[in-house]
């Protein structure tokens, strides 16, 4: 079984920390084959898209031949995200160290929640 939080903390890492986020009904409205697994990649200039592919291609790849998955990227410019996905950016991602795995798992907080760890 995939761990879909597990992927999206690694794709984030691989972009230096830019926020992705998995499609849902408060990016995009109606449904398509392949939503379950598009992911929203947010502030990445349209001259770096290409290199972005690039950089998630190797996972992308993987997760395609472990998982029987096809993961479909969908990117938004620094100034798309500005005009309409701005609240995107009021997440914070706080890394905690996953046991075993070697890897980091971002917990999600407001900025500003007075109950953040």
């Amino acid at each position: 079984m995939i761990d879909r939080t597990e992927l999206l903390s690694r794709f984030s890492i691989m972009l230096d920390g830019i926020p992705v986020r998995w499609t849902d009904e408060t990016i995009t409205r109606g449904d398509f084959d392949g939503r379950d697994w598009t992911v929203d990649v947010f502030d990445v200039p349209a001259s770096e898209q290409r290199a972005a592919v690039a950089r998630l291609w190797p996972l992308r790849k993987s997760v395609r031949r472990e998982h029987g998955v096809d993961l479909t990227f969908v990117f938004h410019t620094p100034e798309a995200t500005t005009a309409h996905y701005a609240w995107v950016r009021q997440t914070q991602p706080l890394p905690i160290p996953v046991m075993g795995a070697g890897l980091l798992r971002p917990t999600f907080v407001q900025i500003g929640d007075s109950h953040a760890p």
